[in-house]
Formats: C-alpha cells, structure tokens, sequence
C-alpha cells in the first residue's frame, strides 16, 4: 500500500525546478528578423558572459572613433588583476594590447580582461554598466541593464533571450570588420595556449560565434550564430544544466531553425530586426513596404549654406571623406543593409518622417566590405548630440531602427555607431 506523500514533498512536485526557471531560448533569422522559436524569450535572465559581446561592441566602437587602435595598451589596474576566475592571469601595472584583450575576453572568458577593458574605457567599471546600459537602450534592448563588463554575478544584470540575439545580429551588421575575432579558436599568453569554450565552432557545421557563458545563478549560456546555404540564424540558449546539455540543445533549436527556414519565403532583404516586447504594437506597415520600395532619389540637402551631394545606389565610400562643415557632429544611422535599394529605401521613409526638416540634412549611404559582402549603412548627418539621440528616439517610435553616431571621421569603416 503506498504511503501518502508528506505535504511539503508534494509541493515539491509542482514547485518548477531551478534550471526551468533560468531556461529561455530563441531562434531567428539574422537577415529578416523572422523568429522561428521563442521560449520565455522576453523573460528577465542572467546573462553571465554572453555581457562579454556588449562589452566587445563597446570595443568594436571605441576602435572606429579612433580613440583606440588595436595596438593600443590597456593598463592592469590591481582591481582588474584581482577579478575571480575565469582570468587570464593580468599583473597590476602590467600592460595588455587591446587586440590581445579582445581575443581573451572571446577564447578565455576572462574577467579581469573585462574588468581592464572597462576601466580604460570609461574610468571604472560602474560607469563602463551605465555606458553598456545606455547603448543597449538605443540598440532596441529595452529591458537590458548592466553592471558590469564580465557577468560576473550581479542581481540587477539582467537580459533576455530576445535582446541577446538582437546584440548577436547587431554586432555583426555595425561591425563586420571585426566580427572575426568571434571566430578565434586558441589564444597563446606567456607561454600558455587556451582553447575557445564554444565547442559548436568545431561541432556544427557552420557556426562562426559568437560566446558561451556561465554563473550559477544562469545555467550554462550560448549564444550563437550560423550560416548555411545562404542562411543565416542566430539563437540564444539560456539555463543549460551542463555545458554539453546546452550545447546538443542548441543543435537540436538550429536544425528546426533552418528547417523552418528553409520553408519560410520571407523576403530576404535584410532590414534590422524589430524588437517586440509582450504588449508593444506592431511595426508600422511603413517599414515593411520601404524595403520593397523603389529605390528614392532624393535631392541634394543644404546643411549651413553647404550643399551636399547625394549617393547613387552601389556607390563605393569607403575612402569618402566627411563632407567639409559636418567634422565633429552626429549623425543617426537607420539600419545596415545588404542591399544599395534597401538602405535607400529606408532613407527614403525617413525622409517622410523628417517632412519639411528634411532639407536641412544630409542623407547618405555608406558602403563597407563585410565578411559576406558589402553591407550599406543608411545615415543622416547634421545633428548635435542631443538632437541624435531625441530624433532616434521619434524614428524608432515609427518602426525605424535608429542609433545615434558620432560624425568626423574620414574613413567610412571608421564611423562609430554609437
């Protein structure tokens, strides 16, 4: 005869488990924005190390503003030295090149290079959170905060699936010249050579990225990213219970990803994918009619008595100066596109937006090399700092994406997105 239960043990039974309550995944397109798999994909999570790709785009964008090249030297402070493991072992008052930091904080994990890589930035790692949490916001990831540039445990640093896959596809549109260091598999310091924790680099066939991740308050994180066949998905698993646990999960989410792709006739014009948070309305049909939309040829603006030419679609920028008048204020920039037609398409809404204002600014496309070729940036110059920051907030209110970018820089591949 069975015994009845204690009542403690049987609530036991309807209690979630922990590692339930840390899962969340998702899976979507990264040149569409289309989401074929969505787990708790809005619910607050640790983020552990997947903070680490924010604190590599922060990188990313201080190496375009030109406040620091990749030879750069970053000073070890005793605090950096002192961050708990995974560490790659920095002395205070020692030295480390910022391009040696980047691939540690990829292949090692390491937090005593994240907590070097903030300090350096922005004076100290609470103030680096705070620069972290702004540009996640204007990003599109609304319900990210930051704390701190490692992960470490912090029970205010918190993200979601939706706002990571967003990061993993935003990192590569801003930054594709750089968007190779996720693909470093060993880094070799003071005589020791470390392997890349991401074992999907060599386990699944085209993956290149991006970051595992792990506290105990998390699970094991990862977040990844894969072509295929002209496919290209990005997925975010949150609340692993082992590292290979996680690992055969994020197959088994990719092999349905691409199926679903495979099946899906969405438009392949790349537009920056919206973020949808439970209760928000949907994107304005604008948007969507704008990248199937003839290419616009707008007029030339005038920006203080200068006029300024527009770009024809498929114009090569790359060593196009800043026009003469523009040096040192900020433009916006309203997505990255893989397409000359999208990017002018684009402009082209924001060009009805701005309305009468339109003639005061110049927009323009700009054309980079990417790892699977050109990608176009559509910008609008002409603004101060405030007014980029308070117009982006109005074009993303219409369905655009929009980030504010510091202006003066002479190379394309050089122009911040800030």
């Amino acid at each position: 005869m069975l015994r009845p239960l204690p009542v403690l043990a049987a609530l036991l039974f309807l209690v979630p488990s922990d590692s339930h309550a840390r899962y969340a995944s998702l899976v979507m397109d990264a040149r569409t924005g289309e989401v074929y798999r969505a787990r708790h994909a809005d619910d607050l999570r640790y983020p552990a190390s997947l903070t680490k790709v924010m604190t590599l785009y922060m990188v990313f964008d201080k190496l375009e503003s030109g406040g620091w090249t990749l030879d750069t030297r970053l000073k070890v402070s005793k605090r950096a030295a002192g961050q708990p493991a995974t560490r790659l072992g920095l002395k205070a008052g020692s030295y480390l090149p910022v391009r040696t930091a980047i691939r540690a904080l990829v292949v090692r994990s390491a937090n005593d290079v994240a907590t070097l890589i903030a300090e350096n930035h922005s004076g100290s790692e609470s103030k680096f959170g705070r620069a972290m949490t702004m540009r996640a916001r204007e990003l599109g990831m609304s319900r990210t905060t930051f704390r701190n540039a490692s992960g470490l445990p912090n029970r205010h640093q918190k993200s979601t699936a939706r706002d990571m896959a967003l990061l993993a596809v935003l990192v590569q549109r801003h930054f594709p010249q750089y968007y190779h260091f996720f693909k470093t598999r060993t880094l070799k310091y003071k005589g020791r050579t470390f392997k890349n924790h991401n074992a999907l680099l060599k386990k699944y066939s085209g993956t290149d990225g991006i970051k595992t991740g792990y506290i105990r308050a998390s699970g094991f994180n990862l977040m990844s990213s894969v072509r295929r066949n002209g496919q290209h998905l990005v997925a975010i698993v949150f609340g692993g219970k082992t590292a290979g646990r996680r690992n055969r999960h994020m197959a088994k989410i990719l092999d349905s990803g691409f199926k679903a792709a495979s099946r899906s006739s969405a438009q392949r014009v790349p537009p920056l994918p919206v973020v949808r948070v439970r209760g928000a309305p949907p994107p304005p049909v604008l948007v969507a009619r704008a990248l199937t939309a003839p290419v616009p040829r707008p007029a030339p603006s005038r920006v203080d008595g200068i006029v300024l030419p527009q770009l024809r679609p498929g114009t090569d920028t790359r060593h196009a100066a800043a026009p003469a008048g523009l040096q040192g204020r900020w433009s916006v920039q309203v997505g990255a596109y893989s397409s000359a037609p999208a990017a002018h398409a684009v402009i082209g809404v924001a060009r009805l937006v701005f309305g009468k204002r339109a003639d005061q600014h110049h927009f323009r496309v700009d054309r980079i090399q990417g790892s699977d070729g050109p990608v176009f940036r559509a910008r609008v110059l002409g603004f101060s700092e405030g007014e980029a920051r308070t117009i982006c907030t109005v074009l993303r209110n219409r369905g655009l994406p929009c980030a504010p970018v510091r202006a003066g820089v002479v190379s394309v591949a050089a122009i911040p997105t800030d």
